[in-house]
């Protein structure tokens, strides 16, 4: 068997041994920190292949070995601090094994939610000063960036809306569940509203407010508003297939904002 594997051969074993990879996200988000030590992330591994056949263990340990996740670009960056190896991986990796375990969700909170909108109009700002042609390469970088924020934020929106349908119907049977059960039923009732609570103040109401179009912002436009101008700027500019995309991201932003109306209700 070789010894060096690519990237696909790489994520291929990765994704076929996911534990390794949730257990560290799941660190990493339980500290609040983009990196995990390389001792931890080691004994994890290690930890793990104890059950593996001799040719899986091989596999692993080849394809989770740092330097072939360097290599891979699967690890970002390596840093250093206080004679440990931080390990920092790419947030295309981090997202895909966070699409594969519904736990792992991270929810949009009010922070998260002005950081997008704030890269948005930063965005726009630079947009207005450029020169809109194709052969101009600071203005494809800015015109895909653009594209790629909205993708990546709807892409976001859509993911938290399935997420809060989920935990609202099993929110839901645990409540039918409980009715049956009249002794305990007052104190997890005052459980269940201190739970949806805390849902619905950090996670459905920002969502809501940031996809209201009439919502008015102290620090800058709306959403909607800055999509708006961006679509008329590129109107104006000559580029009517990329303002007609910007249109239907707005629509499409649009959409998301009734599933969670209806969830919050």
């Amino acid at each position: 068997m070789t010894k060096r594997f690519n990237t696909i051969e790489t994520l291929r074993v990765m994704l076929a041994h996911p534990d390794i990879m949730f257990d560290s996200i799941q660190t990493m988000d339980d500290l609040n920190s983009r990196f995990i030590r390389e001792t931890d992330f080691i004994r994890r591994i290690r930890d793990y292949m104890t059950n593996l056949s001799d040719e899986d263990r091989k596999r692993v340990q080849v394809a989770f070995k740092t330097n072939n996740l360097l290599r891979n670009q699967v690890i970002a960056d390596i840093a250093k601090h206080d004679g440990e190896r931080l390990l920092v991986f790419q947030d295309e990796v981090l997202n895909l094994f966070r699409l594969c375990e519904a736990s792992l969700h991270q929810e949009l909170t009010d922070s998260r939610l002005k950081s997008h909108l704030d890269s948005l109009r930063s965005v726009c700002i630079r947009l207005e000063s450029a020169s809109f042609s194709d052969l101009d390469p600071d203005y494809t970088e800015q015109r895909d960036d653009l594209l790629k924020q909205l993708s990546d934020l709807l892409g976001v929106l859509r993911k938290n809306v399935s997420s809060i349908e989920s935990l609202n119907q099993q929110l839901e049977k645990i409540s039918a569940k409980a009715s049956y059960n009249e002794q305990h039923f007052a104190r997890f009732r005052q459980e269940m509203f201190n739970n949806i609570s805390q849902v619905y103040e950090r996670h459905i109401k920002p969502v809501l407010a940031f996809l209201n179009d009439k919502a008015r912002l102290s620090d800058g436009p709306n959403l909607f508003k800055v999509l708006h101008e961006v679509q008329s700027l590129f109107e104006r500019r000559n580029h009517p297939n990329i303002a007609d995309q910007i249109f239907l991201f707005s629509m499409s932003f649009t959409s998301v904002y009734k599933p969670m109306s209806r969830i919050s209700a």
